[in-house]
C-alpha cells in the first residue's frame, strides 16, 4: 500500500467519523430543544392557570389594586417583546424565558 493511499483512507474515516457525529448531535441538539422548549411553555402554562383560576380568597382593596399594578406591569412587559420567531434569534428564546419565569414566579405568591 502506498502512503497516499494510507492518507486517503484515513481521510475518508475521518470524513465519515465527523458526520456520524455530526448526526449524533443534531438529534441531541433536537432533544436539548424539545426540553428547552417544554420547560419555558411550562412556565408559560403555569402563570396562565393563575391568571384565569379563581381567587381563592376575596382580596383586600389594597391587595387588589397591588395586584392590578403587577398586571399592568406583566402587560407592558410582554407588549415591550419585540421578537422575530422566523429569525430563531437566541435572544428572542431568552427574552420568553425570563418573561415566563418571572411571572411564574410572581404570580405564585398570589
Amino acid at each position: 500500500m502506498s502512503r497516499a493511499t494510507d492518507e486517503a483512507d484515513a481521510y475518508d474515516q475521518l470524513r465519515a467519523r465527523l458526520a456520524e457525529q455530526l448526526v449524533d448531535l443534531r438529534a441531541q441538539f433536537q432533544e436539548a430543544v424539545a426540553s428547552y422548549s417544554v420547560k419555558v411553555q411550562g412556565e408559560l402554562a403555569e402563570a396562565g392557570d393563575i391568571l384565569t383560576a379563581d381567587d381563592p380568597t376575596p382580596l383586600s382593596r389594597r391587595e387588589r389594586q397591588a395586584r392590578a399594578q403587577a398586571l399592568r406591569a406583566a402587560l407592558a412587559r410582554v407588549g415591550s417583546l419585540s421578537l422575530k420567531p422566523g429569525k430563531g434569534r437566541r435572544r428572542d428564546l431568552k427574552a420568553i424565558q425570563e418573561l415566563a419565569r418571572d411571572l411564574a414566579r410572581e404570580l405564585a405568591e398570589w
